[in-house]
């Protein structure tokens, strides 16, 4: 208790220590003693207690708990003590601290609520300047749109001005054309239902003389210049077209619309490939080719009807498959909403993608009328002015190909351009109409006009550049417009003629009635000419029906009172067309052979392709200048046998032929050929020449006759008047057959029609054709001769039966066919068109073959059964006509059966004697000869005949026909040695001594006195006998 009081600062008695213990306050005052009081005099008297190691917590816990507490509370209070004299100062320290720290924490929150106060004007502030530059970029922004939209309104404003005298123009045409569409819908929706099978003439005519005046009949409004491309197409489709193989014709952009945008699948006659090429480039990829004779072509139809893909049906004829008929008339089966198309036995969905064009290569085709009402019938025969731009192009290709290739690269270069702009025109009209709100705020708008101003600016430039090297360049191409190389030269006067009268009745220039009477020989065959023949021994009979026509016309009449001579067609023709066109036109070129080694190579050879000219002495001469060959001499017999035998021989099928090339090599290949004074065939402008160089061959050359005199030939004057007329009528026939396909070149405009010269021409051929023969009569009439001739009459009766049945049937039906009673086939068509042209048609001459024309055809087939009915019913004639049979030479056959017969000798040792008499007129024969027979009507060419010498001679100027008096084909068994050399005449059944058709013209050779003159003389003449003549 001593050292509690003491701590208490209390005496340290025990007194005083019970007063304290005995006090209720004691423990609390115990607790709540404020240690912090404890003096370091009080700390020293209490360490002496605490030193004690009685005084331990533990010890004195042991005596008594209280005091043990007590004791504790003693340690306690010295550690804190202790611990407090070490802290204290710490914690005054903490003190001061944390008051300088209170200080400071309070200037902080001043500076820090000043802080606030500037930041918070700071933020203010910064508002104030971000709404001051929100304001500022609004401002600028605003004044920036304003700019723009100016700028814009500007760009819109110069962009349309551009555009607004043209658009107002357009607007006017349009107002104008929305008047007239209901005419001009009319027009087209007819044009493309009936035009198509049309020429381009028929087609105009059909639009602006019949449709016009109808609609303005019924005053229906419709486009005084109504074109029908323009009303379907742009300019722009139809460039592309062209771009893509379409000829540039407008008869070819008309073919073109037809064929894209009926609504039937197109049916094209093609015969030149043209739309067939153009088809295949337009569709490219997307088109199927297929033969109608395909075995393929049900698999390709079924599975491009199923996906969709265009076939091109290409080379059709008239006869169609009946598998095909539903997908050309597009019959369409619609089963539970969906389409299907029968193809064979099977029903094919369809695509709607799916589409047929069809081509077929005949001219004028005639397809069942089922089939022509469900297509679009499309006449596609090349145009004049398409097929003249065509061979100009390959013309101007291979002559200057750098030149064609320019001008297609421009043609690509002008459509290209031109189409933008048409694609810029359609884009400004589109955004203009779909346009919403302010124009101003269309970018897209005000940037195509932009574009437009820039690009119009830049392609009208292009435009104007390439058209004007455009017309350079087709200057330079018309130098080649009417080009002649390469050509026969048979051929250069038909092309010059044909190019000259195109472009004449092309502007109407010549008189298309004249013109076809020279390709038809009068036309339709008519009735005798009433005037008499002023000179019948040169002008025969069908000459002067031709004149009596020719009179007739507008321009030759008086032909008839002022014949006075004879006109050479080939000369007439080239003076003609140079005083028409040029001289140019009719010249002829030499060939250059320095320009032909100079485009050869080593390694491919030149072809000469000959008519008629041998150019081998030409090429040797150049090639002896190039030092490229070698001569030698050669016997003259190796030499005529290497040419007469091994070089031409060998291509020679004739006979006769065999033997002319004989004879001429004969007169030109023999010594005297080297003489310095030979004259080929004596004439004085073909000697030899006497100076063998270079320069003078040429010069010889030179001065040569640029036309060779048949002299030179051996032949006669009258052999170039033969050659001249043959060289016409080649020169016509070609002129009428290159006419376009289903032109009608009789068509002269006069007010008969086509149909009714056809009914005219028929009807002259019903009156003059003969009744049939009654062979049952003839051959009761004759049933006691047992002779081989009676044989050949009853044939030759039987093969006139049939002609006459064929020639009458066939007219027959020409006459309900024109009348539209029956369908006009194929033959029926070839059959009116040889009727037109006064033609013999070509399925009549199966009896017999003739050159004759359709005229004295008939009057020549009437006289044949005439000749043959007498012969039947009232005995054999004392003269037979042996060119009015069918078959001659079986007839010459049945007298040598008929002499051997009677003689009982081998017919192989028989042959006929020719034996001609002196009258001409079986009148003054008083009976037909005990063998053989007597002929009338031979007729020779390339001689006449010597009545007194009973031999050849030669034929005046211009009888070119010779006819022979009443000869006696007498039968022999053994010939006796003729006192001269006989010429070996061939004897041919018409003038076409070559024959056709397979059947032969030469009929047999016969001996005949060759006169003053050697044979070969006659050889080179061509001397042989005509059995019938060609008019």
């Amino acid at each position: 208790m001593a050292a509690v009081m003491t701590v208490m600062e209390k005496p340290p008695s025990w007194s005083q220590a019970k007063v304290e213990l005995n006090d209720p306050s004691f423990l609390t005052r115990v607790k709540n003693f404020d240690k912090d009081s404890i003096t370091n005099a009080t700390l020293k008297k209490i360490e002496k207690f605490t030193k004690d190691p009685s005084f331990a917590p533990p010890n004195v816990q042991k005596v008594s708990r209280a005091a043990g507490a007590l004791c504790l509370w003693v340690h306690a209070m010295q550690m804190y003590a202790e611990v407090y004299r070490e802290v204290e100062p710490k914690r005054l320290k903490l003190r001061l601290a944390e008051e300088e720290l209170e200080k400071k924490q309070s200037d902080l929150r001043l500076a820090r609520k000043s802080l606030e106060d500037i930041q918070s004007r700071l933020e203010e502030l910064n508002n104030q300047y971000d709404e001051s530059l929100r304001n500022k970029s609004e401002l600028n922004s605003s004044a920036e749109e304003l700019r723009v939209k100016l700028e814009r309104a500007e760009s819109l404003i110069t962009g349309l001005a551009d555009e607004r005298d043209r658009w107002e123009l357009s607007l006017e045409s349009y107002k104008d054309k929305l008047g007239n569409i209901p005419g001009d819908a009319l027009l087209g929706s007819a044009f493309m239902s009936y035009a198509g099978p049309f020429t381009s003439t028929y087609r105009s005519h059909l639009v602006k003389d019949l449709w016009m005046s109808k609609l303005q009949d019924s005053s229906i409004p419709c486009s005084a210049d109504f074109d029908f491309t323009d009303f379907f197409v742009t300019p722009v489709d139809v460039r592309q077209w062209q771009l893509d193989g379409l000829p540039t014709d407008p008869f070819s952009a008309e073919n073109g619309v037809l064929i894209t945008k009926a609504s039937k699948w197109p049916l094209i006659i093609d015969p030149q490939n043209q739309a067939n090429r153009w088809i295949r480039k337009l569709k490219s990829s997307q088109i199927t080719v297929v033969d109608p004779e395909s075995k393929s072509l049900l698999r390709i139809l079924h599975l491009s009807v199923q996906t969709g893909r265009c076939v091109l049906l290409e080379r059709l004829q008239t006869q169609i498959d009946p598998s095909l008929e539903p997908i050309i008339t597009k019959n369409v089966v619609d089963v539970n909403g969906k389409r299907f198309i029968s193809i064979g036995e099977q029903l094919v969905p369809l695509d709607d993608s799916f589409s047929l064009w069809m081509t077929t290569k005949i001219g004028n085709p005639l397809f069942p009328p089922e089939i022509e009402a469900e297509v679009t019938l499309i006449n596609f025969v090349i145009m004049q002015d398409g097929l003249t731009e065509q061979l100009l192009g390959i013309v101007v290709m291979k002559e200057e190909p750098s030149l064609e290739a320019h001008k297609h690269a421009l043609v690509l270069k002008l459509a290209e351009g031109r189409k933008r702009l048409q694609d810029i025109e359609d884009q400004i009209l589109r955004l203009l109409t779909d346009a919403r709100g302010c124009l101003l705020d269309d970018l897209e708008l005000i940037r195509v006009l932009q574009d437009s101003k820039r690009v119009a600016g830049e392609v009208s430039s292009q435009i104007e550049v390439s058209e004007r090297t455009m017309k350079k360049i087709d200057q330079a191409r018309e130098a080649y417009r009417y080009a002649r190389q390469g050509m026969f030269e048979r051929h250069k006067p038909l092309l010059s003629l044909h190019l000259c009268a195109s472009v004449l009745l092309a502007d109407d220039q010549i008189n298309r009635q004249e013109y076809a009477f020279l390709f038809t020989h009068g036309g339709v065959p008519d009735s005798s000419p009433l005037a008499a023949n002023p000179d019948p021994e040169w002008i025969t009979p069908a000459v002067w029906q031709l004149i009596c026509k020719a009179d007739q016309l507008e321009g030759l009449q008086g032909l008839q009172n002022s014949i006075e001579q004879n006109i050479r067609i080939i000369p007439a023709a080239s003076r003609f067309v140079t005083e028409t066109m040029d001289s140019k036109f009719v010249e002829n070129s030499p060939l250059d052979w320095e320009e032909l080694l100079s485009s050869s190579k080593s390694s491919v050879p030149l072809l000469f392709i000959l008519s008629g000219v041998d150019p081998i002495g030409q090429l040797t001469a150049f090639a002896t200048s190039k030092n490229t060959t070698s001569t030698s001499e050669f016997p003259w017999d190796a030499v005529r046998f290497r040419i007469a035998g091994a070089c031409y021989g060998g291509r020679l099928t004739d006979e006769r032929d065999m033997r002319l090339l004989r004879v001429y090599c004969n007169d030109c290949l023999n010594p005297q050929v080297l003489a310095n004074d030979f004259k080929f065939q004596g004439l004085q402008q073909y000697p030899m020449p006497e100076d063998t160089s270079l320069t003078g061959l040429r010069q010889y050359v030179r001065e040569l006759p640029a036309i060779d005199p048949p002299e030179l030939f051996g032949q006669h004057v009258n052999a170039e008047i033969q050659s001249q007329i043959e060289e016409a009528e080649e020169l016509f026939a070609t002129l009428l057959s290159i006419q376009h396909p289903g032109a009608d070149i009789s068509d002269t405009g006069d007010a008969e029609t086509r149909e009714s010269r056809v009914l005219r021409c028929c009807d002259h051929l019903e009156s003059v054709l003969p009744n049939h023969l009654d062979i049952p009569r003839m051959e009761q009439a004759t049933v006691e001769d047992l002779s081989p001739l009676r044989v050949v009459m009853i044939q030759e009766a039987q093969r006139l039966n049939r002609l006459l049945a064929c020639v009458t049937e066939m007219v027959r039906h020409l006459k309900r066919g024109v009348a539209g009673l029956v369908v006009m086939s194929e033959d029926l068509e070839a059959l009116q068109c040889s009727l037109l042209s006064g033609k013999v048609p070509p399925c009549w001459e199966f009896a017999f073959p003739s050159l004759k024309p359709l005229s004295s055809w008939a009057l020549d087939l009437s006289a044949r059964v005439d000749q043959i009915s007498k012969w039947g019913l009232e005995g054999q004639p004392k003269a037979f006509w042996l060119g009015g049979l069918t078959y001659p030479g079986a007839f010459l056959t049945a007298l040598l059966q008929q002499f051997a017969r009677r003689n009982s000798i081998s017919v192989d040792t028989i042959s006929f004697e020719f034996v001609a008499l002196t009258t001409y007129d079986e009148n003054t024969i008083s009976s037909s000869p005990r063998d053989g027979a007597y002929v009338k009507r031979l007729y020779l060419e390339g001689a006449s005949w010597n009545v007194d010498g009973m031999s050849l001679r030669e034929p005046e100027p211009m009888q070119l026909i010779c006819e022979m008096p009443i000869v006696h084909f007498k039968p022999v068994a053994r010939r006796r040695a003729p006192a001269e050399m006989p010429y070996m005449c061939p004897i041919y059944q018409y003038p076409c001594r070559a024959g056709k058709n397979g059947r032969p013209s030469l009929v047999t050779m016969q001996e005949i006195r060759s006169g003053a003159q050697d044979p070969s003389f006659w050889a080179k003449r061509g001397t042989a006998i005509l059995l019938s003549t060609a008019s």
